[in-house]
This record gives structure tokens, sequence and C-alpha cells, in this order.
């Protein structure tokens, strides 16, 4: 592929040497060209030969990331991005989308290839949720894994085994953490999440672990913000000058009697959004008015009308949940042969689960999402301490 593109070019011999050795590796032939295009353009610099260098992406952006930290260009001002989610470089949504649902957060490519052939994106409001057509889940590839280097580096992360769920609580809490597993590997990523913590996470990252210790297991959230400049570090988007509004936000998988508990207390809370569905969808819970989106965020500016870019909405999340449940089987029962014990137990795991999304609408005091949360996980602790007491 290299010698395609650079067809007019000569390439380096000890450079296409390093590749072909790492070539069934994509992580150390990315490093490799990150090195040498670091190395290159230093040089460039240097010798004062180019004012600047465009570096094409290819749609891979790790690695042009690199490169530009590596060559100290990199600025960590938050208040540059446009919106709290990733753009793409597609020159029609880049001039009209403004808005998008929440359950993508942490597979933004996932959303951007489902979203690919709409003639028009949400500007402004989210509108009518029956409308979009999303892409089928069997009509894009990025469940596919192409590389069997890929499978074996999932394994030493995720375990070469699963006999229970509590296998799936150590992958979880390891990423969380970001501590290497008992094998000594350290857990990168997981089905729904390409990338360690983001920094607003970090700030309820205590209340997720808690949650992940009792096998609630956590794959998208944000805290509530009131009025955060927009150029702040952690929050900041959008225009100068303007102020950053959040609704707490968790999502999270249960096993069915633990979502039990969740379903019987909620009701106490009526500050709380709630969506709530097994695998299937047959059996679903909610509190949405199933045509009216929630903003979750959403900015103030001088001289423009309030910002929300990002929602949850009822009808999308249904769509969603098919996804997330889908990536349980697609991207880590799959790294298990056919018809072994791990990948057994693995289905039968998932198809106890139930697919939670809450929201707290109180973003001023916000506490009810995190009490309730306490009071699940004191319920579910008391039944496991009478299962205990009547074992022994």
């Amino acid at each position: 592929k290299l010698k395609k593109i650079a067809s007019n070019v000569q390439i380096p011999a000890d450079l296409i040497d390093r590749i072909e050795a790492s070539k069934d590796d994509d992580e150390d032939v990315r490093e490799i060209g990150v090195q040498f295009t670091v190395e290159l353009v230093s040089e460039l610099f240097e010798r004062n030969l180019t004012p600047g260098v465009h570096i094409y992406t290819l749609n891979r952006e790790i690695g042009p990331n690199h490169i530009v930290k590596n060559l100290g260009l990199y600025s960590k001002d938050r208040s540059r991005r446009h919106f709290p989610w990733q753009v793409t470089a597609n020159s029609q949504r880049l001039a009209s989308e403004e808005v998008r649902p929440v359950y993508w957060a942490m597979r933004p490519k996932s959303y951007i290839t489902r979203t690919k052939t709409w003639d028009e994106f949400p500007n402004g409001r989210w509108g009518n949720s029956a409308n979009p057509a999303f892409g089928d889940l069997e009509d894009y590839h990025l469940f596919y894994m192409t590389k069997p280097v890929q499978k074996a580096k999932l394994l030493e992360m995720w375990g070469d085994s699963v006999e229970s769920i509590d296998d799936v609580r150590e992958v979880f809490l390891c990423f969380l953490e970001n501590k290497n597993n008992r094998h000594g590997t350290q857990v990168t990523s997981l089905p729904w999440v390409y990338e360690q913590l983001q920094s607003e996470t970090i700030l309820i990252k205590e209340h997720i672990l808690k949650l992940n210790r009792n096998y609630l297991f956590t794959i998208n959230s944000q805290p509530a913000v009131n009025a955060a400049k927009s150029n702040d570090q952690t929050f900041g988007w959008g225009p100068k000058n303007g102020y950053i509004y959040q609704k707490g936000y968790i999502e999270f998988f249960a096993q069915s009697r633990d979502a039990k508990i969740i379903i019987d207390l909620i009701t106490k809370y009526p500050v709380l959004s709630y969506t709530i569905s097994d695998k299937d969808g047959n059996d679903c819970y909610t509190n949405h008015q199933k045509n009216c989106p929630i903003a979750l965020t959403w900015g103030v500016f001088p001289g423009r009308e309030i910002i929300q870019p990002t929602i949850a909405d009822y009808k999308t999340f249904l769509i969603w949940k098919d996804e997330a449940f889908a990536l349980w089987e697609e991207k880590w029962a799959c790294i298990y042969e056919e018809g072994s014990e791990s990948r057994e137990n693995l289905r039968e795991i998932v198809n106890d689960m139930y697919l939670i999304c809450l929201v707290d609408n109180d973003f001023i005091e916000a506490t009810s999402l995190w009490q309730f949360l306490d009071e699940v996980i004191e319920k579910i602790q008391e039944r496991e301490n009478g299962a205990r007491a009547e074992s022994d």
C-alpha cells in the first residue's frame, strides 16, 4: 500500500525492511511510521526547508495524533473543539451537523458509518427520531477482525478463558483502573470503548468503580456540569466566552436480577430519566416521552441561540441497544473457539443482561443519580450477604 501511494517516490530501503519485518503487527507498523515521519519533519523544520507540513490521515487518526504530539505541535486547549464529540472531515456533515445521540460517544466511527447515507444531518435539534435510517449492523464492517495478531492481543487483555461473570468484572476493573490483569497484560480497551478514560470521566471514577465492583458494567458516562467556561480544559467546546452545561449520564449492563432491583427502586427518583431493555428488546422500561429527545449537553454563547449537541432519545436507544449487545459477541465472544466453554459461558452471561441508561435531570444539585445507584448497590449487597449466610 505504501508503494502504491508513493509510486513516484523513492522509499528508503531500511524503512521498507522495518515495515516488512513487522507487517503482521499493526501497532508496530504504525509506530515505525510515526517515528520515521517525526524524524523527517523535524529535520525539515531544523533546516528551514518548509514552513509547515500537511499530514494525510487516511481515516486513521491515531498515528497523525502521535506525530503532532511528538513534534510539539499539539495544544491541550480544549476550547478549540467545535462540539463535545469528534467531528468528521466530511464537508457536508461538518457544515450542518450539530446534534448526536450520546450512545455512540465512545464509538464515533460506528455512528459516522451507520449514518453516512443521510442526505441531511440534525441541525439545531434532533427532530423526529423515526425519520433517520441507521445502517443495519450486518451492512458495515466495524465488527470484523482481520488480523490474527489482534485476536491474540485481545486474548491477552480479556483473558484466554471465561469461567464466570467474575472474569468479566476483572476485565472491566482492570480497564478502569489502568492496571494489568492477572496475566500481566494491561487492559487498554473494551468492545465499547476505544481508549482510556476521558478527563471528565475521571471526575466520577470512584462512582464508576463502585458500580463495576458490584457487577454493573459501565460503558458510557458523563458528569453533571453547571456553567463551566467554554474554554475549560475538561469540558470546554464551542465559541469563546460561552458557558457549558451537562446532565449526569450513566450507561451500563446489569444482570436481570439487578435490573429488577433498579426497576423497583427508580420510581422513587422522579428526577431521573431511564431506559432499560433486555437483549431482544422484549422487556423494556422507560419514562422518556418517546418522541421527545432529552438534551444532555448544551452551550450558551454570545450572540447565538443555545446549542444542544448531545441528546438521549428512546427510539435511537433501541437502535444502539442492538449494537451494544452485538459487541459482546462480535468483539469478545468471537475470540474464543465456537463451541468452547468460554464462548458459551460469555453468551449465557450476556443473554441474562439488561442495558440501562440513566439521566439525572438535576444538573445543579447533581446528587440523585449517585444516591439512587448507592441504594441499588446496597440492595444488591444485602441480597448477596443473605445468600452467603444461608449457604453457611
